[in-house]
């Protein structure tokens, strides 16, 4: 009888130590994977922001060129199905065109000026009030 639970005792010490390692492996793999995916995430350069400015106006001189024939189609979805010339951009080459477009408007509405401030700006100092 004593036998029996100490043999228990240790298939249960035994079960629970390989299910303490296999916990742990899984956890060096789990962040294995992620430094993987962060090594492999796209940082966005200088030259990788000016490329990108530079395709985006091709396609939209292209996009402008189209929208005189009949049909009308938005630049957004214009620019997920364009697939010319994006082998000339080595930087570029490996990104979906979703990826470039959210890029593309970030940095639109990171540098984007306001025309109203631009008023501001060079009619500071004056008075702008009209009498009648």
């Amino acid at each position: 009888m004593a036998q029996r639970k100490l043999k228990k005792a240790n298939e249960k010490l035994a079960l629970a130590r390989q299910k303490e390692t296999t916990k742990a492996a899984k956890l060096m793999l789990k962040a294995a994977e992620d430094a993987a995916k962060a090594a492999a995430r796209f940082i966005w350069t200088d030259p990788a922001s000016l490329e990108l400015l530079a395709f985006v106006k091709i396609v939209r001189d292209e996009h402008t060129e189209r929208a005189r024939l009949p049909g009308f189609t938005p630049f957004g979805k214009f620019f997920l199905a364009y697939t010319d010339r994006k082998d000339a951009y080595p930087l570029l080459e490996k990104l979906g065109n979703d990826t470039l477009l959210r890029r593309y408007s970030a940095l639109m509405t990171l540098f984007r000026v306001s025309i109203f401030s631009l008023d501001s700006i060079t009619c500071s100092g004056y008075n702008h009030t009209y009498h009648a």
